[in-house]
């Protein structure tokens, strides 16, 4: 489920999603911000009283009513999809502000930082003179209230605590699950192994080659197709062409190989497309 953040005549309010991506989630409407704890509890039941299910199998047998029905109350108006055509500015690096100070933009490798990095990485930006940290899209976090003087030493320290703070850093074209053994279900350790396929496949990786890797066949972390999936299974690690963990796989590899794997397979394509 999906909740996003839109001033409405100057209000802050929610619009709310289930069973997708920003893409392809089905909207239910809008609700105002205060409601946004309460709708999600409420949408949580639906699932909760079918079982083990997910949000969009239950869309595709039932359609979006159980879901509507649970929140209907508290929509304050209906609204479509809009946020396909939003072109949002890149958040990672130096922001200048309307009050004259700096914010900075650091992601979070593979949408996860454990407890002591982010503890450091507190530490770094009140050191830096930091007034706040703020979430922003793409998994990215804001350090508010900086000098530019002090933001290039906070970035240093940020790279050095393991943050993503260039936009050409090759892990923010590979998305990968929890993985084994966060996850019961995961086959492979993909949160342990993105950073070796990171790595490995740097060279080739841009805008246009995401890698997908997924410790089962759910696909949690990436719904949608990639240039390239990775999927665990109980043999190995079989690989997909532009497609998601739900289409026909081309070659299997072991887990140990799969970074040299998909660094000839990043290859290939980029090689192709120059070539175009």
């Amino acid at each position: 489920m999906r909740l996003r953040a839109q001033a409405i005549n100057g209000v802050a309010a929610l619009y709310v999603s289930v069973g997708g991506d920003r893409q392809r989630a089905a909207h239910l409407g809008c609700v105002a911000g205060q409601d946004g704890v309460e709708v999600t509890i409420r949408l949580l039941e639906v699932l909760a009283q079918r079982g083990r299910v997910r949000a969009r199998e239950v869309l595709a047998a039932e359609g979006i009513a159980a879901f509507h029905s649970a929140v209907e109350d508290l929509l304050v108006t209906a609204v479509g999809r809009r946020d396909s055509g939003n072109r949002r500015k890149e958040p990672l690096g130096l922001h200048g502000l309307r009050d004259g100070t700096f914010a900075y933009g650091v992601g979070l490798a593979f949408g996860h930082a454990d407890a002591t990095s982010l503890q450091r990485l507190s530490e770094a930006a009140e050191a830096a003179g930091a007034s706040g940290m703020r979430a922003a899209p793409g998994r990215v976090l804001i350090i508010i209230g900086l000098t530019q003087q002090n933001s290039s030493p906070f970035a240093a320290a940020a790279e050095a605590l393991g943050f993503i703070v260039r936009s050409e850093d090759p892990r923010r074209h590979v998305v990968a699950c929890a993985g084994a053994p966060i996850c019961a279900s995961a086959k492979i350790a993909a949160r342990a192994i993105a950073p070796l396929v990171a790595a490995a496949a740097a060279p080739h990786l841009d805008g246009s080659f995401k890698i997908h890797i997924s410790g089962c066949a759910k696909g949690c972390a990436h719904p949608v197709p990639a240039a390239l999936t990775v999927v665990g299974t109980a043999a190995g690690c079989v690989l997909i062409a532009d497609g998601s963990v739900q289409d026909t796989a081309f070659k299997t590899v072991a887990t140990n190989e799969l970074p040299d794997a998909v660094a000839e397979i990043a290859r290939g394509r980029k090689h192709e497309d120059n070539h175009v």
